[in-house]
């Protein structure tokens, strides 16, 4: 992302949404899983009581590393095992 630093979530989303998802980088996922990360992580800072249950972790979790994974492909130009450190 060129170095660059946010003071916001929002800035960073719409910098990842700008630069990364888009049809020349070619995120084949998009920005789906990184939106639901985000939606899900204002939920639990704004709401009272928010609960998730297992399974909607487990989904956020794998959700988070094959974006990592992704973002990873796209700026470097390598493959990471699900998993495992980049």
């Amino acid at each position: 992302m060129g170095g660059r630093r946010f003071a916001k979530h929002s800035g960073l989303r719409a910098a990842v949404h700008r630069d990364l998802v888009n049809p020349e980088r070619s995120m084949p996922r998009g920005g789906g899983p990184s939106d639901r990360l985000v939606e899900s992580r204002q939920r639990a800072d704004y709401l009272e009581l928010v609960a998730f249950e297992a399974g909607e972790v487990e989904k956020m979790i794998a959700d988070a590393e094959s974006f990592v994974a992704e973002l990873d492909r796209v700026l470097h130009g390598r493959t990471a095992k699900r998993g495992a450190p980049l």
